[in-house]
């Protein structure tokens, strides 16, 4: 989030010529027209707060969209690890309500290439 999107595709590509089996994991932010309105303001003041801190938020992608261009880099197996997932493995028995809502991974892990 904090990588330019030329960035970010240069690291993934060098991860993709690594060995087979190799893996990477990274979080990513959805664009603001994938959020609810809370999270929206929510965001609004993250994005403020760390600009002031010269670490701008430069980079959002769709789920989808990022899982292809992952995918035509070379990558065998692609997942994505969003909030509702989260929100089932890891918060489903809290009684604060505490939730995720916008948290996104990705995971990619580099398979046998064909000569």
């Amino acid at each position: 989030m904090y990588l330019t999107p030329e960035a970010i595709f240069d690291t993934l590509r060098a991860v993709a010529s690594m060995a087979s089996g190799t893996e990477i994991i990274f979080q990513y932010l959805l664009p603001d027209a994938l959020l609810d309105d809370e999270y929206r303001q929510i965001r609004k003041l993250m994005m403020n707060a760390t600009a002031a801190r010269a670490e701008a938020l430069l980079t959002f992608f769709e789920p989808a969209d990022l899982a292809e261009q992952v995918r035509k880099l070379g990558f065998a197996e692609i997942w994505d690890f969003g909030p509702k997932e989260a929100n089932i493995r890891y918060f489903a028995n809290r009684t604060d309500g505490l939730r995720l809502s916008a948290d996104h991974y990705m995971g990619a892990r580099v398979g046998a290439r064909s000569n």
